[in-house]
């Protein structure tokens, strides 16, 4: 059976050996030792911790089999970004180069560094192992309940986390885990 909770310290050999798997294609999910055992302190505190309103804390839930004791997939949230350090993200507008003299007008799309998120909670860090132990987990259902999870969570929470969400995605890597951006 698969059981949903919030990551715990005696998670971390579970964490680091998802972070291998990962492959280092995912910024919030490091191998490494001390980032990753922050990751559970922080969940720790956050969920201890009274909170009248969002700010650096965060919450990550690990699946666990318990048939096997295994951590098979983990997500977190982060309840309002920007605040301890800052968010950048980038933003589409279209630049517009035009002169009436030389009779041109064109219009560029072009990505702009912003903060446009500062204080926005977010969705991040979800990630499911392919196969352990000849089970395969990386089915719909479980990385549905590993996702939406975070959701019924943040619902059971309001005071926790922003009105405003938003959620992280994984860019696109090839082979040798180089990204095109």
């Amino acid at each position: 059976m698969l059981v949903l909770r919030p990551l715990a310290f005696h998670d971390l050999a579970g964490l680091e050996r998802l972070a291998v798997i990962s492959g280092g294609r995912m910024t919030t999910l490091p191998d490494n030792r001390d980032h990753l055992s922050q990751l559970i302190n922080n969940t720790q505190q956050s969920l201890r911790k009274e909170v009248e309103r969002p700010a650096g804390e965060s919450y990550h839930f690990v699946l666990e089999d318990t048939d096997s004791g295994e951590v098979v997939g983990v997500s977190g949230i982060e309840a309002a970004v920007g605040i301890a350090s800052p968010f950048y993200s980038y933003r589409i507008d279209d630049v517009v180069h035009a002169s009436s003299e030389l009779q041109i007008h064109n219009r560029v799309p072009a990505l702009h560094l912003c903060q446009d998120y500062t204080g926005a909670s977010r969705l991040y860090t979800l990630f499911m192992d392919d196969q352990l132990l000849g089970k395969a987990y990386r089915q719909p259902e479980n990385i549905h309940l590993l996702s939406r999870a975070r959701m019924l969570f943040i619902a059971a929470h309001p005071e926790r986390f922003s009105p405003r969400l938003i959620v992280e995605l994984q860019g696109v890597a090839d082979e040798k885990n180089q990204s095109p951006f």
